[in-house]
């Protein structure tokens, strides 16, 4: 029985340069290992343009629609 797939969970809309970096950066990844999956998490109306031009993520990838953002300015608690 073969194993299942890795899922790996990114956030799209984090880091530098996001979310075009971050799309990129997978897409990158995905030339050179495409048996993996991901989920990814953000606005999907700010990424999905760019998730609709690649040639490999669309077809490894589910999209978490997250309108709610945690600010670096938001406390903790």
């Amino acid at each position: 029985m073969p194993s299942p797939k890795p899922i790996i969970a990114i956030d799209v809309m984090g880091g530098d340069d996001a979310p075009d970096a971050v799309i990129s950066g997978i897409e990158l990844f995905l030339k050179k290992c495409t048996d993996v999956s991901f989920l990814l998490f953000g606005d999907a109306d700010k990424f999905q343009h760019l998730l609709d031009k690649t040639k490999y993520l669309k077809n490894h990838s589910t999209i978490i629609d997250c309108k709610k953002v945690i600010s670096s300015e938001d406390k903790v608690v």
